[in-house]
């Protein structure tokens, strides 16, 4: 069975959007929380009759609050996304340049890779027949999180026969780092790739040596 590759050819996201997604993202919690705040004045004015009312009051206020704490949700995992993306879109454009000055000369890259049994997904590949760098794409980097993509490359040639007897290379990508998580990721033998304004470049130590795995 063969691996799903998919060479990405969707137009990128640029922060122009982004700040497009923002400004209308404002505006709609802008009117829930006019919304909101007559509804809370309506319901001030309930507390000062019966208890009736007042207990009906109570529920309406917490059910306003479940809304909200869901929206708030939804808004956070959109732009979570959307700025995973964007990291992604910047990073792949850049991927084939920024490596070739670290003497890997990959020539095609892919995005969201599934292995044949569908157990591990991959953000980016870039490949050249002898060396593939797979790289993890976070909007914050977080020393888990590089643990986690360490697994992921321990288990690589075994879920990815094609790329068994090539020279495996990892690295992470990301818009802030947390907790020092970069430093750890370049210990543990891995790229580390920063995105900033619309590009992207490697920020290893200049003899930094990448581990094989």
């Amino acid at each position: 069975m063969e691996m799903e590759l998919e060479q990405s050819n969707q137009e990128p996201l640029t922060f122009e959007n982004m700040l497009m997604l923002f400004r209308e993202t404002r505006e709609m919690m802008r009117e829930s929380s006019r919304e909101t705040a007559l509804r809370f004045k309506d319901l001030e004015n309930l507390h000062k009759k019966n208890d009736e009312e007042h207990q009906a009051a109570k529920k309406e206020l917490e059910r306003i609050e479940r809304i909200q704490q869901k929206k708030y949700k939804q808004l956070e995992s959109m732009f979570t996304g959307q700025w995973g993306k964007l990291v992604e879109s910047l990073v792949e454009g850049k991927l084939v340049y920024i490596l070739k000055q670290r003497n890997i000369d990959v020539k095609e890259t892919y995005t969201r890779i599934e292995s044949p049994e569908k157990d591990m997904e991959l953000d980016i590949i870039a490949a050249n027949g002898k060396d593939v760098v797979v790289v993890e794409v976070k909007t914050t980097l977080k020393i888990q999180l590089v643990d986690e993509f360490l697994e992921k490359l321990e288990r690589f040639r075994e879920l990815f026969p094609r790329f068994a007897e090539e020279n495996i290379f990892g690295a992470v990508a990301f818009l802030r780092d947390e907790a020092s998580a970069a430093k750890y990721a370049q210990k543990k033998g891995l790229f580390i790739i920063k995105a900033t304004g619309d590009s992207a470049s490697i920020v290893n130590r200049e003899n930094f040596i990448p581990k094989n795995w």
